[in-house]
């Protein structure tokens, strides 16, 4: 199975996609611009045991040659408080 990040796209695409793999907020901070054509290719069927999904796709991110670090950044969030339903008309 092919799991592509981009094809020709910026940066921020690739974020957007492994901020959806890994499950949590991933900002670029790479300084690249411009459009870049890569595709991510992690392959469940090579999971070790142990080894989990994000796991695959972290080892796929370091063969292109990036860096995933941990930190801990400012970031905004929408939060719901209530919900109404809608008044008839």
């Amino acid at each position: 199975m092919r799991h592509e990040a981009a094809d020709v796209r910026p940066t921020s695409s690739l974020t957007n996609y492994l901020s959806q793999m890994l499950g949590s907020p991933v900002t670029d901070q790479t300084g690249l611009t411009g459009s870049f054509n890569f595709a991510l290719e992690p392959s469940a069927a090579l999971l070790e045991p142990g080894q989990s999904w994000s796991d695959r796709v972290r080892e796929a991110v370091l063969a292109f040659g990036f860096k995933l670090e941990t930190k801990n950044l400012p970031s905004e969030v929408t939060v719901v408080d209530r919900c109404e339903r809608p008044s008839e008309n």
